[in-house]
């Protein structure tokens, strides 16, 4: 058995870091995408959220990365009012809360182009750029190292500007919960304009 050359070695190692280095960033661009399209829109009983997240997190589990990003812009970046949900049982405790980012539609025309242009990349990954990929060639572990880096700075603003919409989203959570255990929000002041109405 011929021993294989270090260089080799060493370049494979460094290709195949690559490869799941970029792998791993579309799988979390993907879940991010995958939790926005499921919070987006929340309505129903306060106490079956968990079964309407559920619900919404298994309708989107088996979309591919193209759909949800498309699903992303159209129900996140939509124009227009939130249109008042309307309970089943006007008796009942009813929660509707919709999360949306507003935007110049340019900046929402070149986000979706961009996203196109991720899941176009990770199918461009999985089923071509892997599959023409031979290990013990030194030229196509060059070829493919180069363009993963490519790919990589490709998709890197895009998970960076998702990172960033969950960041926003978390920090609103907060403040929303922090705003709801005030003094200012339990006041009695509070409750007499809420029995008034």
């Amino acid at each position: 058995m011929i021993a294989e050359p270090e260089q080799l070695r060493e370049l494979r190692d460094e290709v195949l870091r690559k490869i799941g280095r970029n792998v791993l960033n579309l799988q979390k661009m993907e879940a991010l995408l995958k939790y926005f399209v499921t919070i987006a829109k929340i309505e129903g009983n306060p106490n079956e959220i968990d079964k309407i997240l559920a619900k919404n997190a298994k309708s989107v589990s088996r979309h591919t990365l193209g759909r949800l990003a498309d699903t992303y812009i159209r129900t996140l970046h939509a124009k227009g009012e939130v249109p008042d949900a309307a309970p089943e049982d006007p008796s009942q405790i009813h929660i509707s809360t919709t999360f949306r980012i507003e935007c110049e539609e340019k900046t929402t025309a070149d986000r979706k182009k961009a996203l196109s242009t991720v899941a176009q990349e990770r199918n461009n990954l999985i089923h071509k750029m892997l599959m023409k990929f031979d290990p013990n060639d030194f030229s196509s572990c060059q070829e493919l190292a180069e363009k993963l880096d490519a790919q990589f700075e490709l998709i890197k603003p895009q998970h960076q500007e998702l990172i960033a919409d969950y960041q926003t989203y978390q920090e609103l959570i907060q403040e929303f919960s922090r705003h709801v255990q005030s003094d200012e929000f339990l006041s009695d002041d509070y409750a007499v304009e809420e029995s008034e109405t």
